[in-house]
């Protein structure tokens, strides 16, 4: 016999510490993933009104620019479909909150356009103020590529690129000079 502990029945301390750490984890990205979706949110509303829409940030057919969206939401419905465990516990919360606030951003990121905007450039989700940049100036091997530089304490952040297309480069510089001193 030896009807001693350890043998067979239920879950053991070791087993639930590796799942709740990981469901702390994931709970903790998701706040922080939810926290970048919404400043990506404000700094749209932020921004002003649309002077120039100059297409998608991620440049490519749609279905290119929405595969990581597709996966996502794969995860997704694959989590809640095949999840087998009943009752759902803390790990099954926290993967199913990471992966709606990933899916989220994920959308937001591939829907995000290009555009000049009343106060600012809005470049893949980031918004540069007018008053941030210092200069632009075209990319000399790259004609469809715009280069601003910005005035930053981070050295290594005072270069943005911005893909365009070049048959609106003058319209492009027409706004900017205005704008841009």
């Amino acid at each position: 016999g030896g009807g001693g502990g350890g043998g067979g029945g239920g879950p053991t301390r070791d087993k639930l510490m590796p799942a709740s750490f990981w469901s702390i984890v994931q709970l903790a990205v998701s706040a922080i993933i939810s926290v970048v979706l919404l400043a990506l949110l404000w700094r749209r509303r932020d921004a002003g009104t649309v002077l120039l829409d100059l297409g998608p940030s991620i440049p490519g057919p749609a279905i290119i620019r929405y595969m990581n969206v597709i996966l996502i939401a794969w995860f997704l419905l694959t989590t809640i479909i095949f999840r087998t465990r009943i009752p759902i516990d803390l790990a099954d919360i926290a993967q199913l909150i990471f992966y709606a606030a990933l899916l989220a951003v994920s959308v937001l990121l591939s829907s995000s356009r290009t555009q000049i905007r009343e106060h600012g450039v809005l470049i893949s989700g980031d918004f540069l103020r007018w008053k941030k940049i210092k200069a632009f100036r075209w990319q000399r091997d790259d004609p469809d590529v715009i280069t601003f530089e910005i005035d930053t304490a981070l050295r290594f952040l005072a270069w943005r690129r911005m893909p365009i297309l070049f048959e609106r480069r003058d319209e492009i510089i027409a706004v900017l000079a205005q704008h841009v001193v």
